[in-house]
């Protein structure tokens, strides 16, 4: 990484912050469909490069730029996303059907939180949270199992048919 940023002075500018957790992940989901493996730093320098096409205004990666990576990156890790093997990343599930229902209600108790949500607007928000951009069929499904997963579990409240929250 370089520690001289330069940083493009527009009205339009884009920073590093204004890229929401949930973006930066569903980068490196894509960044993984494409990739079997990378290192720590072709990671970060695939990263930075995807934002750079997506607005950011930073032209180096600087230091401060690769902590803020590494913090997505290890979010990343912790939502399994990717995993690291022997010093590389890897995707840790390809698609949804690949995770477990646990883990499902696991990522959706933790994207929805104790606010109220419509069923579909918790799909969205667990399904960005491991880094999915879109909520197909699929998505849909593991999601409404995990539901009511987490309501059979005591983990997630209803209100009437259409509203769930964190217990």
């Amino acid at each position: 990484m370089d520690g001289n940023a330069e940083v493009v002075t527009s009205a339009d500018e884009l920073g590093i912050d204004d890229f929401p957790r949930e973006e930066v992940l569903a980068i490196i989901r894509d960044i993984f469909r494409a990739h079997d493996a990378l290192s720590r730093d072709d990671t970060l320098r695939a990263i930075f490069d995807s934002l750079r096409e997506e607005g950011l205004s930073t032209r180096r990666l600087s230091k401060p730029i690769g902590q803020s990576l590494e913090s997505h990156l290890a979010a990343a890790v912790r939502r399994d996303v990717i995993y690291r093997d022997r010093g590389n990343y890897r995707i840790d599930c390809r698609s949804i059907d690949e995770y477990k229902r646990d883990d499902l209600v696991k990522y959706l108790t933790a994207a929805v939180g104790r606010t109220w949500h419509t069923r579909d607007e918790a799909i969205k928000a667990a399904a960005r949270h491991i880094g999915f951009r879109r909520t197909g069929r699929n998505i849909q499904a593991a999601f409404k199992s995990a539901i009511n997963a987490g309501i059979h579990r005591n983990l997630l409240d209803r209100d009437g048919p259409d509203y769930i929250r964190r217990t």
